[in-house]
């Protein structure tokens, strides 16, 4: 491989350094120029002395620089010595105009300058082109030496990427060798365990979780409906109540607003109508609004990473792998979207912040990489790290403004046992006051179907042959022969002599 001399490298960069200080020291000394004279009222032929040079001297320097290194280097020159002039007059005129010198006297200068200074520029360059047409050969040494130096720069352009195609082979190797060494010392469950915070599950097992006003739902409850499998319904649920608990043991659950099991928002109002997934917690205080989910993972002796965007685990004193990699869903990047839109639309001011909370387990806690986030840089924490956030936030203030515009919003998403938060038009079936008690065996139960309106004036008493009649056998074994009929709104049977479907209380 050819080297390439460093004084070769460096020479391009240096004129081109040298020829953009040289314009700035040169637009800084027009400036200070402009300010100066501005508020002495000269006449306007000589803001043309002024500034026609300026123009013609910047385009004639940023072309020459683009022509290459060889022309910079001597506009680089040629720049720098008019930049010395440009303070030696700044400097002057300065001093002039501070000893109260005659007003004709100082122009003195300043008339010789801007004389001085295109000449200045007007010989070099004139000089440059002219040598290059007088002197025999100096057009060809001159593109000679500009070739020479593209040269060096594609040289070196090419040995970079030769370094840099190097250094990516080599880490390829180094992470394949790194994987496999994790990968043949895998393992099913921790060597040892790890580091105890006292909130495990059983030393919180006799923490109560109090009722409070502003507790809305119940750790665990909305993953019945959830659709997971068992073992990971259970575990989402001790994950959420050892969560709930951890907070009143540590004195917080009464200092915030909380909420359990929220159901994705929609993008309008309510919870959302295409996707079912939930946010285990949001904790509302003073200022910001957590969206926590909870993991409630294998730990230990371990340490979690991120490898091609899954989430593994790593056994501390083997190095091994601990199980499968994990996905890592982009739920709580969209819920935070979705959130942030909502109260920014609505004008409230609390900051939303998304975490992903590491449960401790009876085996301790392991460490989480720093390198490790969830979809939309989502920060993942432990537990008392996440406590410890929550300390340092104020208190929830109920009566705030906006604390009523983010309960208002948060109690209708909080899941219920059927694993979904109720939706306007469906509501009602779940009232209290719909609930009605099923009938068995034909019979009508307690519950009837309508009040009997007042008796009028009017009215006439119904025979007492007939009241006994309703009541008798006979009236029963014909209630019960009736055919059932079948609700027009939910599909569900009832008796004939009902006047209501006792599903969903159409009449």
């Amino acid at each position: 491989m050819t080297s390439t001399h460093p004084t070769a490298v460096r020479a391009p960069g240096l004129a081109k350094a040298r020829a953009r200080i040289g314009t700035g020291l040169f637009l800084y000394t027009l400036l200070i120029a402009v300010l100066w004279v501005m508020p002495k009222g000269d006449l306007p032929p000589v803001w043309l002395i002024c500034l026609l040079p300026a123009l013609v001297f910047v385009l004639l320097t940023w072309k020459m620089v683009g022509k290459g290194a060889t022309h910079a280097s001597r506009m680089g020159r040629v720049i720098g010595f008019g930049a010395i002039l440009a303070v030696l007059w700044v400097a002057g005129s300065m001093l002039l105009s501070s000893g109260g010198v005659e007003r004709w006297f100082l122009y003195v200068p300043w008339w010789v300058m801007h004389a001085l200074w295109p000449l200045v520029m007007a010989v070099g360059i004139t000089a440059r082109f002219t040598l290059r047409k007088l002197v025999p050969g100096a057009a060809r040494r001159d593109s000679e030496r500009l070739h020479h130096h593209r040269e060096e720069l594609r040289r070196e352009e090419a040995r970079r990427a030769e370094q840099d195609s190097i250094e990516k082979a080599r880490l390829q190797e180094i992470e394949y060798d790194r994987k496999m060494r994790r990968e043949t010392n895998s393992q099913l469950q921790p060597t040892a365990p790890g580091r105890l915070t006292g909130l495990e599950p059983s030393a919180l097992a006799a923490v109560e979780v109090p009722t409070l006003p502003d507790l809305f739902g119940t750790p665990g409850a909305g993953l019945s409906g959830s659709g997971f499998g068992a073992d990971q319904i259970t575990k989402g649920q001790d994950g959420e109540l050892n969560f709930a608990r951890a907070l009143q043991h540590t004195d917080q659950l009464s200092r915030f607003a909380t909420f359990w099991s929220v159901h994705m928002p929609d993008e309008t109002v309510g919870a959302s109508t295409t996707y079912s997934s939930d946010i285990d917690c949001v904790v509302v205080t003073g200022s910001s609004i957590f969206l926590l989910d909870m993991k409630n993972y294998t730990q230990g002796d371990v340490t979690w990473i991120q490898e091609d965007d899954s989430l593994r685990l790593i056994d501390n004193p083997t190095g091994g792998y601990i199980g499968k990699a994990r996905s890592m869903s982009r739920n709580m990047e969209l819920a935070a979207d979705r959130v942030q839109k909502k109260f920014r639309a609505l004008g409230v001011g609390h900051q939303v912040k998304a975490r992903v909370v590491f449960m401790p387990t009876d085996n301790g806690i392991g460490t989480i990489d720093s390198e490790v986030s969830w979809p939309g840089e989502i920060r993942a924490e432990n537990l008392d790290e996440t406590l410890a956030e929550l300390s340092a936030e104020p208190a929830f203030e109920p009566t705030a403004a906006d604390s009523e515009h983010i309960v208002r919003v948060f109690r209708w998403l909080v899941k219920d046992e059927t694993g979904s938060a109720p939706r306007l038009g469906e509501a009602w079936k779940n009232a209290p006051g719909m609930r009605r008690p099923r009938p068995g065996n034909g019979v009508p139960a307690a519950a009837p179907s309508m009040a009997p309106a007042a008796p009028s004036a009017d009215a006439v008493a119904p025979a007492p042959q007939a009241t006994a009649q309703s009541t008798s056998p006979e009236h029963a074994t014909a209630v019960a022969a009736a055919p059932a009929r079948t609700c027009e709104e939910c599909g569900a049977s009832f008796g004939s002599e009902w006047t209501f479907c006792w599903e969903c209380g159409r009449a």
